[in-house]
């Protein structure tokens, strides 16, 4: 027992003598990267293999998360479903479908729409929704209030239909100005003015301004519309060219209500992550709360996880919202890590290759981190005016896969500036490592 316990101190010792040097290594780097002079920065790098600390700088620091809290509702999300649930059903003398939301966000929707959930309402003669009459907030905590005119903006709703935007485009046949869906056509007012202005929706209906002379053929843009429950009845039974009906949810203990699971799920962990969509990211915390407390109330599933995970984070998590747009949110990189840990415990590393971000290939960071031969950096970006992130997975030079955390806030430089500054630092450490 003795020399088993000198072994493991002599392990011991030896990582955290490496962490110190390492640490006034990665110090010394930073100084030289101007991009990064005057920001606030907070580093964790962690080996997945052994779980045992490389290197740690403010690693207690709370900083803003920015989209890098998708990682949290990303691994609430995998701890809460095995199946995603489209919506709950039952159906009347086989012609008649009722169906009621669970939250899920890719009916009709313009990038990811889930086509069998579509033919599962296209099948049936007649629709019946049960609508829930609760109220939730079309914003998060802490959300801008002047971003409503904004794609990455799209209200919150209970059962999005198109991801809550209409598609603005020119015809390529007639040049016409139209919209998708074509609900939206005769809400277009146009303009000819020598501005830089292109399009604005009105804050407070669904009413957008062209300026025409600013508008080419290639443009196609994706604006909020201001959601409601007979708005998306009435683009539903458009679309489907069929009536649809809306009834106030009432309880009933005698239908038995099924589900209907989508097969779309890499779809919506992709774009959760890859594409870091803010819309997808609200919605998935709706779900959660919607299945384990019967309520959509994304609150519910977040506190129901900052209990979970308490034991296991270091630090109290100050979380609000799924998508990260709030600044209210907090964390410190050596959470962080510890939630990459656990997301990959959960789905492995064929998981975080097919669904995170990749270094010169894909998502986020397609234009960052190229290498001629295989990638090497697997992460999720959070990008908040000021504040630049970049949380995920590492392959050192020696082939070793390593977790890490890089939080820059307050940063002075441009974004992209900042940017290549964490490229020249993971690059960096992956020649280190």
């Amino acid at each position: 027992m003795k020399i088993y316990t000198v072994i493991i101190l002599c392990v011991l010792n030896f990582f955290f003598t490496f962490s110190q040097k390492f640490n006034k290594r990665i110090e010394r780097k930073i100084k030289k990267i101007e991009s990064l002079y005057g920001a606030h920065i907070a580093i964790s790098l962690m080996d997945l293999n052994s779980g045992k600390k490389l290197a740690a700088m403010d690693e207690n620091k709370y900083m803003n998360p920015a989209s890098n809290t998708k990682l949290l509702t990303f691994l609430a999300s995998i701890n809460s479903f095995d199946s995603i649930p489209s919506i709950k059903y039952f159906i009347e003398n086989d012609t008649i479908l009722n169906f009621k939301s669970t939250g899920f966000p890719l009916l009709l929707h313009p990038i990811y729409q889930d086509l069998n959930l579509f033919k599962f309402f296209e099948n049936k003669d007649y629709l019946v929704y049960h609508n829930s009459k609760e109220v939730i907030p079309k914003y998060g905590p802490g959300w801008s209030w002047d971003d409503y005119n904004y794609y990455f903006s799209s209200e919150i709703s209970k059962f999005p239909i198109y991801g809550n935007v209409v598609s603005i485009y020119k015809d390529s046949l007639t040049s016409n100005i139209k919209t998708f869906p074509k609900f939206f056509n005769d809400k277009l007012k146009f303009i000819d003015r020598d501005d830089e202005s292109l399009i604005n929706r009105n804050k407070d209906k669904n009413f957008y301004i062209i300026n025409k002379r600013n508008w080419k053929i290639k443009d196609s843009i994706k604006m909020p519309f201001i959601t409601s429950d007979s708005l998306f009845s009435n683009l539903l039974s458009l679309t489907l060219n069929k009536s649809v009906k809306t009834i106030d949810e009432k309880y009933n203990s005698k239908i038995n209500w099924q589900t209907l699971y989508t097969n779309y799920d890499k779809t919506l962990y992709k774009a959760l992550l890859q594409n870091s969509d803010n819309l997808i990211a609200e919605s998935l915390l709706l779900m959660i709360s919607n299945h384990k407390f019967q309520s959509f109330e994304s609150n519910l599933a977040i506190e129901f996880f900052k209990n979970e995970w308490s034991s296991f984070l270091k630090d109290p998590l100050i979380w609000v919202d799924g998508s990260g747009v709030s600044r209210y949110n907090l964390i410190t990189s050596r959470n962080l890590i510890s939630v990459l840990y656990l997301i990959h415990k959960k789905i492995g590393w064929k998981g975080v290759s097919n669904l995170f971000p990749v270094g010169g290939i894909s998502g986020t960071i397609k234009d960052y981190y190229k290498l001629k031969n295989k990638p090497f950096v697997f992460a999720k970006t959070g990008t908040l005016r000021n504040n630049h992130n970049l949380s995920g997975f590492l392959i050192g030079k020696s082939k070793n896969k390593l977790i890490f955390s890089i939080m820059v806030n307050h940063h002075k430089s441009s974004s992209i500036e900042v940017k290549k500054g964490i490229a020249d630092l993971l690059f960096y450490l992956r020649k280190k490592l």
